[in-house]
């Protein structure tokens, strides 16, 4: 959310804090790399070790499933992380050299494929009155209004439910923090 939209909805805003301060130091580090390589390391530190296996690791160990994420072997790591831009990207496709080297034992319509996603109907979810009374309750909620301004995050729900489609992010950020706070602090 962009800052006036955090003031308007958060409490207690504190503008000295910002998120990009907490990150600086591995923007830094990318000072002078060229910008996929600048791209790839954010993501790497970030969204990577922060997000993507977190989730993975809790997600298949929750539904008893041992997931094994061979492009991150640090053999495969080391060799990409030395590869020049070009055989990693272009303006056609992305991973290129993985996908030439796929294209020499795969049909070529598996190899240069576009990556499909596990799609979680979130969106949807979130807007149809069928599932969402959990987030509507938790949005009303007393501990919801100890962090947020109830009127601004409702309406930025209603607006979603209304057909605002670049709102749903937002809501699936506030629902999250409310359930984890909720799981966290409320229950024990």
């Amino acid at each position: 959310m962009k800052e006036d939209e955090k003031q308007r909805i958060l409490k207690h805003y504190d503008p000295s804090v910002l998120p990009i301060n907490l990150v600086k130091y591995i923007y830094d580090e990318t000072e002078g790399l060229d910008p996929l390589t600048k791209m790839s390391d954010v993501d790497i530190q970030i969204w990577l070790e922060g997000d993507i296996y977190l989730n993975v690791d809790k997600m298949s160990t929750a539904a008893g499933l041992e997931i094994r994420m061979p492009l991150t072997d640090l053999r495969i790591f080391d060799i990409a992380s030395r590869m020049p831009s070009r055989f990693k990207v272009n303006e056609e496709q992305n991973k290129v050299a993985f996908r030439t080297a796929a294209a020499k034992v795969l049909p070529e319509e598996i190899a240069f494929r576009k990556k499909l996603g596990f799609i979680v109907p979130v969106r949807i979810w979130l807007a149809d009155e069928n599932y969402n009374s959990d987030v509507r309750e938790k949005f009303n909620s007393d501990y919801a209004a100890e962090f947020f301004n109830i009127d601004e995050i409702n309406a930025i729900y209603r607006e979603y439910v209304g057909g605002n489609s670049d709102n749903w992010r937002k809501v699936w950020t506030i629902y999250t923090f409310l359930v984890w706070y909720e799981e966290y602090f409320v229950k024990r």
